[in-house]
């Protein structure tokens, strides 16, 4: 017997114990939640003071970016209207 065929009926033989080994749908459930659980344990979490920064910085670039908005929506407007009354 060749290492070839040796290799195949190992391969067959691991997949045979696979196939008679049934795994339930609780079974798969629980393991499913065990590992949420596990990761859910890893989770950081900021503390007040870094949500409190961050919600600052947000509210500010949200300020900084609508008022850059708001100043080339009105140079545009303008600049369009003196356009079209030249026309």
């Amino acid at each position: 017997m060749s290492d070839k065929e040796k290799e195949v009926k190992k391969d067959s033989a691991a997949t045979d114990a696979v196939k008679k080994e049934k795994v339930g749908f609780f079974t798969k459930a629980k393991k499913l939640l065990l590992g949420y659980k596990s990761e859910w344990k890893k989770i950081v979490w900021p503390s007040f003071k870094q949500v409190r920064n961050n919600t600052v910085v947000t509210i500010a670039m949200i300020l900084v970016v609508g008022a850059f908005i708001w100043v080339l929506d009105f140079a545009l407007q303008l600049g369009l209207g003196t356009i079209l009354d030249k026309f």
